[in-house]
């Protein structure tokens, strides 16, 4: 065990310090750091299969072989991590992703010309859903947008500006529109905060996600209970697809009384459908498409729809989870 891991730590630093000689127009970069990302990545999975075969079985004597209290709990709401931190691999198993490789970080190089970002190099994204068959897309001249956003219930600190640095370099190396939801209502309804309070913070969020160096001609930042009225007919249309169940079990909405409680307010079981509503182009925009029409309900006849990326925490995914299987 001692050995794998001692040749882990000599081969990260051998890519720390390399990557901190060649630059990003380097060709070498490619050549030689590539290769290295691979043989780091299998060496890091021998290292936790042996720790996994040299540890001891759990000592479940003191919770009646419940091993149910150690697990991690990870929603749209709550991230709780057990005794041993999160287990991304499970969740990744559990919410049906996948893992990015090697590979896919060689094709975003050979795609961008770019070193892919330290984000990635590091493992901080490391699960995609459908990334091949946009790299594929991509290749084939078809265009695609980035959609992310943020719930402005407080100040944002370095770790809520992650997903944006990221979209930020996507949208650099892709030449990609980017789609920034505001969900000022979101926090309304789950967190109690009065609407003046979250449109507050909402104008200060914007202000410390716009430094991230976003193309103000191809970014689109926008606050739910502002652009409601566009976003309305694909709402509608959203809705009338999912069903109370679907909402209820996946984000946890209480519809029914037990032992007394109340049920949650109307606006926790209608309020995913406004997230997932940007996540299509038609009722954006068709300025950030290039006037082409493929927001704002005005795509040409016949043109493809354009697909959207979604770079956010894995406790988001059950948003996107759901309206992907209604997309068709």
């Amino acid at each position: 065990m001692s050995s794998a891991f001692g040749e882990v730590a000599v081969l990260e630093r051998c890519v720390e310090i390399l990557e901190r000689v060649l630059c990003a127009n380097d060709p070498r970069t490619y050549d030689t750091l590539i290769p290295l990302y691979a043989q780091l990545d299998a060496l890091t999975s021998i290292a936790s299969d042996k720790v996994r075969t040299d540890e001891p079985p759990p000592d479940t004597s003191q919770r009646g072989g419940n091993d149910e209290a150690a697990d991690d709990v990870v929603d749209h709401e709550h991230v709780k991590a057990g005794a041993k931190g999160v287990d991304y691999d499970r969740l990744v198993k559990k919410f049906g992703s996948n893992l990015l490789r090697p590979a896919h970080l060689a094709r975003i190089a050979a795609i961008s010309g770019q070193t892919p970002h330290l984000f990635l190099r590091r493992g901080l994204f490391f699960s995609h859903r459908d990334l091949d068959d946009l790299f594929d897309a991509h290749e084939r001249g078809e265009r695609f947008y980035i959609f992310t956003g943020r719930g402005p219930s407080a100040s944002m600190h370095l770790g809520h500006l992650v997903p944006f640095m990221f979209a930020a370099d996507l949208q650099r190396r892709f030449n990609a529109p980017v789609v920034i939801q505001i969900s000022d209502d979101e926090k309304f309804f789950f967190k109690g905060l009065s609407l003046h309070a979250a449109a507050t913070y909402a104008q200060d969020n914007i202000l410390d996600i716009i430094a991230c160096g976003f193309d103000p001609s191809r970014t689109f930042v926008f606050r739910d209970t502002q652009m409601i009225g566009a976003l309305y007919p694909m709402v509608c249309e959203i809705q009338r697809k999912l069903t109370v169940g679907q909402i209820a079990n996946t984000f946890g909405v209480r519809v029914q009384s037990r032992d007394g409680e109340p049920t949650d307010c109307l606006g926790k079981l209608l309020y995913p459908a406004v997230q997932m509503a940007p996540a299509f182009a038609a009722g954006l925009p068709a300025e950030l498409f290039g006037g082409g029409g493929e927001g704002g309900g005005r795509r040409r006849a016949g043109s493809p729809p354009r697909p959207s990326r979604v770079p956010l925490g894995l406790d988001q995914d059950p948003n996107f989870s759901v309206v992907r299987n209604l997309a068709a």
